[in-house]
């Protein structure tokens, strides 16, 4: 094979093997048709993308920062990584959080991009997910070329349910940023990112010329049946904050012997990460409200340390009618 032909033919399998590989770290997508069926599947995988981040509150986006956030981008599928060249190339979408009534508004449609010189073989998929912190931040994501880290500090993001004692670093952080990679969620920190504005997709999307800016501040269109979903989920993040703002103090509990619920093992599924305990205290120590049976979703490296038959006693936090246990000890 002559040497002219080689680079490319490399750069030609690296890059169908990085996009195979994002293909299979996708939300399995649905089945989209008509004119808009390539932007109403970027909005579906944002929406799968976020509702997985936040279905186990100790590995999720501290819902205090969704109630107090300016906007989020979601960036499903960004591909990292090539032969020499090392860059980032992603498509995602913006939605911006009214201060006065909280509630989230219509889709805006990002892309994110860059380019780092380097030796790098292979390629790497991240879903990206940037929380902005205040206006300049905002202001920034909605501008033809913004790059984190030069124009926006940057911070990797807090995972769990609350903020820790360090609220202010991320409550005055311009952007705080997240990454999903091989299922692991974590904060990560994307220094020469490059956003820009996709108002060709905007224009599409809504049947006429229109701007980032103007979708999310001119109050002129609309939430749209096909990003709804997304909408109201996010909605419902943030909520969960309001109205109940103040972490349990899970050491004062234990101390105090304060449990949410009391009860033998009977079925233990590693896989889902769930447990089902069955209430074998007399009743009248029981509670009136609480079930003689409950499932529970127990992170699986805790999950671990449990059998069947074990006693437990467990704190419980509860999400979209689903009980996570945040504390859960032998008895």
């Amino acid at each position: 094979m002559k040497k002219k032909y080689f680079i490319p033919i490399v750069l030609t399998l690296v890059w169908t093997a990085s996009t195979a590989w994002a293909a299979q770290q996708t939300p399995s997508a649905q089945t989209f048709s008509g004119p808009d069926a390539r932007l109403e599947e970027r909005i579906w995988k944002a929406q799968e993308i976020m509702r997985q981040v936040m279905q186990i509150p100790a590995q999720s986006i501290p819902e205090e920062l969704l109630a107090k956030c300016k906007a989020i981008a979601i960036y499903p599928s960004v591909l990292k990584g090539a032969f020499i060249f090392g860059g980032k190339w992603g498509q995602g979408v913006v939605l911006k959080r009214d201060d006065k009534t909280g509630q989230w508004g219509p889709v805006a449609f990002s892309t994110i991009g860059g380019v780092n010189v380097g030796l790098q073989i292979g390629g790497q998929s991240q879903d990206l997910i940037l929380v902005i912190m205040n206006e300049r931040g905002l202001d920034g994501i909605l501008s033809n070329h913004f790059t984190l880290g030069a124009d926006a500090s940057v911070a990797a993001g807090p995972v769990g349910r609350y903020l820790s004692t360090n609220t202010d670093l991320f409550l005055t952080a311009m952007i705080v940023s997240y990454s999903r990679s091989w299922g692991v969620f974590a904060g990560t920190a994307l220094d020469g990112a490059i956003l820009t504005a996709d108002n060709n997709s905007n224009s599409a999307y809504y049947g006429r010329p229109i701007t980032s800016k103007e979708i999310l501040f001119s109050n002129t269109v609309t939430v749209q049946s096909s990003s709804e979903e997304l909408v109201n989920n996010l909605n419902d993040y943030s909520l969960r904050w309001a109205k109940n703002p103040r972490p349990i103090n899970q050491d004062s509990a234990i101390e105090q012997g304060r449990f949410d619920y009391e009860g033998e093992i009977i079925d233990v599924d590693y896989r889902r990460g769930e447990i089902i305990i069955l209430d074998t205290r007399p009743l009248e120590q029981r509670r009136k409200d609480t079930p003689a049976m409950k499932r529970i979703k127990v992170e699986r490296s805790v999950l671990a340390r449990f059998k069947l038959r074990d006693r437990v006693k467990v704190i419980l936090s509860t999400s979209r009618g689903r009980s996570f246990a945040q504390h859960i000890v032998k008895v």
